[in-house]
Order: structure tokens, then sequence, then C-alpha cells
């Protein structure tokens, strides 16, 4: 089939010479040299020369031109469906629970519209996303994750290592007005080289208020979490906090360094901080004892401290501590 643009210039070449036919035939007939100094579309003499005929003329090219459109758009439309239902035979996982291969489909189906009618208003994007695949994420148009606030992504178990953390960290750092994350990427390969990567995917979160970041059971030290920790410090509008690094080898000076941060933390309300077995011993948990009567006052604080080998008789100072703060909602797992 001929392209749609070879059509248009088709139709467009056929009205221009049926109308400058139209206006010649008027010009003869009328013999009114004065005609050749006047516009087509002044009214001041067309209307004594048949005006009404020529405005009936008009119509019925309109007419014409709006059923050949009619009907090549019907036709473009079943070939976009049928060309974009082949392209995307696998299910994605999208926004709002619903495929990527439906917002695909309408998407590129709506570009066709808009070649033919100009009419449609393009999608600016989604405010709250979630994506369960990095290949997923990764593909996002870039235009629209300025738009979104909302960002959930799972990616446990999916075997992300540090060199997919490159890529990423490219992607991510363009939802930069998101004000809500969940980051779940838990059960991987990352070092503390992806660590680092990732902790530069916080650097410009101004608008971030709530964050849920789970990177248990990977390989993360120390220096990751430090990277981390440093990036987190300057979310000057994180009000909520979930944290998750349990199952890494951050060993004592980790969690030490965990402990310093949250206190910098000066605009947070809610934490939850889950360290499972990362080698908390005596020392660095009477650190962290200290650090917390340091932090803001909190309306809601929960720790997962289990299998870790300091001593549980610890744990009544820091109830007495939150009691002093008087954080009535609060929960201490060992």
């Amino acid at each position: 089939m001929a392209s749609y643009k070879s059509i248009l210039d088709g139709l467009l070449e056929s009205v221009s010479n049926i109308v400058v036919a139209r206006i010649r035939t008027l010009k003869q007939t009328y013999n009114d040299s004065s005609l050749n100094r006047l516009p087509a579309s002044s009214d001041t003499k067309l209307s004594l020369l048949g005006a009404k005929q020529f405005q009936t003329l008009a119509n019925q090219v309109e007419q014409f031109m709006q059923k050949l459109l009619n009907e090549f758009n019907q036709e473009l439309e079943e070939q976009y469906k049928h060309s974009i239902n082949k392209q995307y035979q696998r299910p994605l996982t999208g926004t709002n629970g619903q495929e990527c291969q439906r917002e695909q489909i309408k998407e590129e189906q709506e570009k066709g519209l808009v070649i033919m009618f100009h009419n449609k208003q393009q999608d600016d994007g989604e405010t709250t996303l979630k994506f369960n695949h990095l290949k997923d994420f990764l593909y996002y148009d870039s235009k629209k994750a300025k738009q979104v606030q909302n960002l959930s992504i799972e990616f446990k178990s999916q075997g992300m290592t540090d060199n997919n953390m490159e890529h990423f960290m490219k992607k991510f750092i363009q939802f930069y007005n998101i004000e809500h994350l969940k980051l779940n990427l838990g059960c991987n390969s990352l070092t503390v080289i992806g660590a680092r990567q990732l902790a530069g995917c916080f650097t410009n979160l101004n608008r971030l208020s709530f964050m849920d970041v789970s990177i248990y059971n990977n390989k993360i030290t120390w220096e990751g979490i430090d990277a981390l920790m440093h990036a987190f410090k300057h979310l000057y509008n994180l009000k909520d906090l979930n944290l998750d690094v349990s199952c890494n080898p951050i060993g004592n000076k980790g969690f030490v360094i965990v402990s310093k941060a949250l206190p910098e933390m000066r605009r947070l309300r809610k934490l939850w901080l889950s360290a499972y077995d990362i080698g908390v011993n005596d020392e660095s948990f009477k650190i962290f004892i200290n650090e917390f009567t340091k932090l803001p006052p909190l309306l809601i604080a929960k720790f997962d401290f289990k299998v870790n080998p300091f001593n549980k008789k610890l744990i009544q100072e820091l109830q007495k501590i939150i009691h002093e703060k008087k954080i009535n909602n609060y929960e201490i797992l060992v």
C-alpha cells in the first residue's frame, strides 16, 4: 500500500487543481481582469461571481476527502493492531498492575491516529509505576520518567550483578521527581561495586519522603554501606525509612556506619531497620544505642536484630531510651 504521505499529497494536489480550475472558469465567464489582482478568498467579487456555487463545490470536495481519510485511517489502524500484536507477544508487567503489552499497543495505535488527525493528546506518562523485570525498567520512555512520583522496583532474586547496576543507575537517575520509592534488590549478587553505583541513584532525589530499600542477602561489605548511607544522609525531605541490610557481610563497622548516619536524617519520623545476621557485637550495638538517643522524635521505630552475637540484655537499654523518647509504636526482634 502507498504511504499515507503520498496519498495525502495526491489528495491535496487534486483539490488544488479543482479549486484553481474553478476560479479560472469564473474569471473567464465574467471576463473581469480586476479578478487577477484579487486573492481567491476575496468576498468582494466572488460573492458576485457565483460564491454560493463555489462553496457547494468546496463542500463536496471536503466530504470526499473526509470519506477517503476515514477509509484510509481504518485500514491504517488495522495494520497497526496486527503489527504491534505480533511485535509484543510476551506479556510484561506495567504500570498499575496492567501489562506493558496493552500500553505499548495503545501508545503505538495513538501514534498512528496522531499522524492522521493531529488531535490526539499524547500520553505524558504515569505518576505511579511498578517494574518486576530489569528489561522493562531499562526500556521505559525516558521522557515520561520525570512524571513519576511513586516508583516500585521489585528485582528480588533476578541475578542482579555489579555489571547490571551501571545500566540501572543511568536509568534510575531519570526518575528525579519521585516522592515514594520501594526498591527491592534482595537475594542477588551485588558487592561493594554495585552498592556504590546504587548510591549514585540517590544524588538528586530532593522530593523523596518515603523510601523502602531492601538489599538483604547480597555480598555488600561495610564499604558499600558507607557509600549508601552517605547518599541517604542528603535526602533532606526523607521522613519514612525502611532499610533492610540483613545477611550482608557488613560486620560491626558497617552497622556503626548505619547507626551514625541515622541521626543526620533530621526529618525522619518513621524508621524500620532490619539488620538480621550481619555480625553485630556488644561494642557496635552500644554505639547504636548512643546514636539512637540523637535521633529526632520518631512516631514508629521497628528493628530486627535476630541472629547477631551481641548480649541481648542490651535490648533493655534500648527500650529504656525508646520510652524516654515517648515512642509508643515500636517493635524489637532479637
